[in-house]
């Protein structure tokens, strides 16, 4: 009711101001909104006056008071829909005044743990997924280095983001900077997605992204392309390590096999140039060989090959090239049956590029 007779109007007008100066002159009504827009109350609103002989020295006044209010405080169970519109509308706002009021609420509210236990956890998927997508428009365009910075910590699950990523593929061109917030978001967050019920399903609609992305290189700046896309790799790597995933890959996952040989340029053209994206496809393809070896060993071998034969490998420093070539030979040792191990040295032997001696040397001594 508050925000409804007052708070409304105030935060119209507060995110719709485009001068500096009458941002700060707002600074302390903005912080009086997004207290109004946290829903809280004192339930049994008590005032507490005690009296008593001022303590110490003599002079000034005889009597000292004090003021006490109960701490009863809750939260309104059912959360006003004006209030909730009222938020959306701030994030969607680009003016100074609504950019401003936009950080307050991500600190204030986003990151509060009982806000969002109490009141955000129960709005419905579409105003979740609306909420999410304003956010990540706000860093998009560099709106807001307060949300850019808070985007791993915000409140969301994988179905929420699963919701956005189909809201994206509904553009005809996608939007890269959104792609790679959204693969931070989940990379910060898949220990939490992975072990939801929503983690296999999440996986599949990112490689969907991935796989809308591979047929439209061309639509894009190179560099942007490819990092939007290692983004989307990495949040998969790490996604499916933390996930249970099904004993039978889904065809969203054979898909992926197929995308991993496409990027490293197995009987293809290089869709990755760069040889650190290269470098997140091969280890994707290794954590998803070693838990469908029947479908995945066969080509984690010609990533590895591809890998091993342009000198990818090299563009590691030590530490992390010993861990990843650690993480694709143990795939190979766990399955015998598959892929004898002698195979992998014969193609360390046969594969490695005879004019670079020194990463030669370097990989089999990663092996040993």
């Amino acid at each position: 009711e508050a925000l409804h007779l007052v708070g409304q109007r105030l935060t119209e007008v507060i995110r719709n101001l485009s001068e500096p100066h009458e941002v700060k002159s707002f600074s302390c009504l903005q912080t009086s909104v997004v207290k109004m827009l946290k829903g809280r109350y004192l339930a049994n609103p008590k005032t507490v006056i005690t009296s008593g002989p001022r303590a110490g020295g003599s002079g000034g006044r005889t009597r000292s008071y004090s003021l006490g209010n109960s701490d009863d405080v809750r939260t309104i169970e059912s959360y006003p829909a004006q209030m909730s519109e009222a938020i959306l509308s701030v994030l969607n706002s680009k003016a100074p005044g609504g950019m401003e009021l936009a950080s307050t609420i991500v600190t204030d509210l986003f990151l509060d743990s009982i806000w969002v236990d109490q009141v955000l956890s129960k709005f419905d998927e579409a105003t979740r997924v609306q909420i999410l997508a304003a956010l990540v428009e706000l860093v998009d365009e560099d709106y807001s280095d307060v949300v850019a910075a808070s985007i791993g910590q915000l409140p969301f699950d994988g179905a929420d983001v699963h919701g956005l990523l189909c809201r994206l593929m509904k553009d005809k061109v996608f939007n890269l900077s959104s792609i790679v917030s959204v693969a931070r978001f989940v990379t910060s967050n898949a220990e939490t997605i992975g072990g939801s019920v929503n983690g296999t399903r999440l996986i599949e609609k990112l490689f969907d992204v991935l796989a809308g992305l591979s047929t439209s290189a061309k639509d894009y700046d190179s560099s942007d392309f490819e990092y939007a896309c290692e983004s989307i790799v990495n949040a998969l790597d790490v996604l499916c390590r933390n996930t249970s995933l099904p004993s039978r890959p889904s065809g969203a996952i054979i898909q992926g096999f197929k995308l991993m040989l496409l990027f490293q340029g197995v009987k293809s053209h290089h869709i990755f140039t760069a040889k650190k994206y290269r470098l997140s496809a091969l280890s994707l393809t290794a954590t998803l060989a070693d838990r469908y070896p029947s479908e995945g060993l066969s080509a984690l071998l010609d990533c590895f090959k591809a890998a091993i034969g342009s000198s990818v490998l090299n563009a590691l420093g030590q530490k992390h090239r010993i861990e990843l070539m650690s993480r694709v030979l143990v795939v190979f040792w766990k399955n015998p049956s598959h892929i004898p191990f002698i195979k992998i040295l014969g193609v360390l032997s046969v594969d490695l590029p005879m004019d670079n001696t020194d990463t030669n040397e370097n990989l089999f001594s990663d092996v040993v």
